[in-house]
């Protein structure tokens, strides 16, 4: 347990933690990561939180710009849903379940898939990402896509024809499709 320092010794993979106090642990390992009620996991730049189970939170989730390394065979994400504004891993053989309790903040990011840098493991269920934009009346705005595929709920408060929108020509959102088609991209 954690309560500004570690009782017992710090965790290791095959040793759950519990988070009860909300001043840094610094890096860590566990099994299943627990965040008490009331309390908030504060991951600083730099610090990974690796985990070989699930995250249950009780709390007020994470804060900070660390990472959430999820390095387990499958786990899932239980308890209250909370925004990370660091980086989430998904290592290799990795399967994480979101249960639709994670928001990746603006300016965080998740890594998984074969082809991502510390990622190559899995995500099952909804992951809402945020962006932040900046206040302007000028002209277009620029998206990148978080994922391989059309914007469908983009924002509820916003005017938009989602890139799916029928009929087409009423569409005010697009997607880039980079499928090759010969010797250039559609």
């Amino acid at each position: 347990t954690w309560t500004g320092s570690w009782s017992n010794g710090a965790p290791t993979s095959t040793i759950d933690a519990i988070i009860a106090s909300s001043t840094t642990p610094g890096a860590f390992t566990c099994k299943d990561l627990t965040i008490n009620s009331t309390f908030t996991l504060t991951l600083g730049s730099g610090v990974t939180a690796t985990i070989h189970g699930g995250l249950i939170n009780n709390g007020n989730g994470t804060s900070g710009v660390g990472t959430l390394k999820f390095a387990g065979t499958t786990q899932a994400l239980t308890g209250n849903a909370f925004t990370h504004s660091g980086v989430v891993e998904v290592a290799t053989g990795s399967t994480l379940t979101t249960n639709s309790k994670l928001t990746i903040a603006s300016g965080g990011s998740l890594m998984h898939g074969t082809s991502t840098p510390n990622g190559g493991g899995s995500v099952s269920g909804s992951i809402t990402f945020e962006k932040a934009i900046g206040s302007t009346s000028k002209g277009w705005r620029m998206f990148a896509l978080p994922v391989d595929a059309l914007i469908d709920n983009f924002e509820t408060g916003i005017n938009t024809l989602c890139s799916n929108h029928t009929p087409a020509g009423e569409r005010n959102v697009y997607y880039w499709d980079a499928t090759d088609v010969g010797s250039s991209t559609a």
